[in-house]
């Protein structure tokens, strides 16, 4: 099991990879942005379960922690930048 199991480490929002119930047997993922969070319990050894933005419900095999540092360090500068104003 990997990160993909603990419910702390997902995040509305995080881009992730899930499989389907009806895809189980194929192993065939989809990607997407979190919008909720299904499971309730802190640790799924299949999986947390979420709902996708575009609707889509599935267990998360995947996080894709590139994205998700691209935008946090995006952030991050963005911010740090001084003001120009005199």
């Amino acid at each position: 099991p990997g990160w993909e199991c603990f419910r702390s480490c997902i995040m509305i929002g995080s881009d992730v990879h899930v499989v389907r119930k009806e895809d189980q047997r194929t192993d065939r993922e989809a990607r997407g942005t979190v919008s909720r969070l299904l499971t309730k319990s802190a640790y799924h050894p299949r999986g947390i379960k979420v709902m996708l933005e575009s609707g889509m419900v599935g267990r998360v095999t995947r996080i894709n922690r590139y994205a998700a540092a691209t935008a946090s360090n995006t952030r991050d500068v963005v911010q740090e930048m001084p003001s120009n104003s005199g």
